[in-house]
């Protein structure tokens, strides 16, 4: 097994063996027979669940067996916590992945519009304005927040903020000290919210990928679960009858807008 400049093992290097296409046939027999349509969706999630789940479950096995076996105490203090720290962040990325599952069942429910009801997008804008304003400063990233007059939709606010907590969480990510990120809810022509930064940006031949459900892309100076995240904020967008946008270039920023249709006054 291969290990990386601290000792640690990859969660990549240790998920060497799997047989991915073994697990592809067996769900795809189990679940959907063929011929109904769905092998798009299962060739898309069998791949996040290999690629999201079990690598870093596998690696965090491999990394307690490390722990376990070291009966005589030959890891040194700063070795140990590094394996103990890996084991962290594979946990954590599992959470988010299950978290993004949630969120994508949750958004295909709301599809039905049974559970939708009005939202004030000025006022979901804002509290993730005040949400995102500490991390904003300690990141040294002069964030504005415009979401002064209400705009209605309808729709799961639940939903909504964790899809707008997403834009902007990915624009601080990608924006160096100094940058700026701007939050705004939009009436006209149509009800939107966007989410624009002056960040690294995104080359134009990664862009359709990113907004693809459960779809893995890999992209400049961005990350798989990034890009997992932008799928849902697609899915969410769908689920609102709303369009998701977005118009980047690398050096010059990126600019996301999610619109929704205009609400019946009755």
């Amino acid at each position: 097994m291969r290990h990386d400049g601290n000792g640690v093992p990859g969660a990549r290097e240790a998920a060497d063996g799997v047989d991915v296409a073994a697990d592809h046939a067996e769900f795809s027999e189990a679940f959907f027979p063929p011929g109904n349509g769905q092998h798009d969706f299962i060739d898309d999630f069998v791949d996040l669940v290999g690629h999201h789940l079990r690598t870093p479950l596998t690696a965090i096995r491999t990394l307690l067996e490390l722990l376990a076996d070291d009966s005589s105490g030959g890891l040194d203090p700063a070795t140990a916590r590094r394996l103990v720290g890996a084991v962290q962040a594979n946990s954590d990325r599992m959470l988010r992945v299950i978290d993004t599952l949630l969120l994508l069942a949750r958004a295909r429910h709301a599809e039905s519009a049974r559970d939708h009801v009005p939202v004030d997008l000025a006022a979901v804008v804002d509290r993730v304005g005040s949400a995102m304003a500490p991390a904003a400063d300690g990141s040294g990233i002069s964030m504005t927040v415009e979401a002064t007059d209400p705009v209605w939709t309808v729709g799961d606010p639940v939903l909504l903020e964790r899809a707008i907590g997403h834009l902007a969480n990915n624009a601080l990510r990608f924006t160096d000290r100094g940058g700026r990120l701007s939050l705004r809810a939009l009436a006209e022509p149509r009800p939107a919210i966007e989410v624009q930064d002056t960040g690294v940006g995104i080359p134009a031949e990664r862009q359709p990928g990113l907004l693809q459900p459960l779809v893995l892309t890999q992209g400049v100076g961005a990350d798989d679960d990034a890009h997992l995240g932008l799928g849902t904020v697609s899915a969410i967008a769908r689920a609102h009858q709303g369009d998701l946008d977005v118009r980047s270039a690398p050096g010059r920023g990126t600019t996301f807008r999610i619109t929704f249709p205009m609400v019946r006054s009755n």
